[in-house]
């Protein structure tokens, strides 16, 4: 189930890799990092993910960023359809 709203960065809020959004989000959520996944296109917000314990699935939207993704260690991807 996917549920809670979307959360991004505020204006004033640090720029990924440092994980302020997905802070915000899981207290939005009131759940633990575990307990969600961030899908992402960009090795720093798989690098923010990873800072806090969440799982992530990189989004490839091509075979470059596939490749980006794939050499800092991403695990697990979707494709671009």
């Amino acid at each position: 189930m996917v549920g809670g709203g979307t959360h991004g960065r505020r204006g004033n809020s640090p720029l990924l890799p440092d994980p302020d959004c997905l802070r915000r989000a899981l207290l939005a959520l009131e759940t633990e990092p575990g307990q969600c996944v961030m899908v992402g296109s960009s090795p720093t917000e798989l690098f923010a993910a990873r800072r806090i314990g969440m799982p992530f699935i990189g989004f490839r939207r091509d075979e470059k960023s596939y490749r980006k993704l794939q050499a800092d260690g991403c695990e697990q991807t979707a494709n671009k359809r």
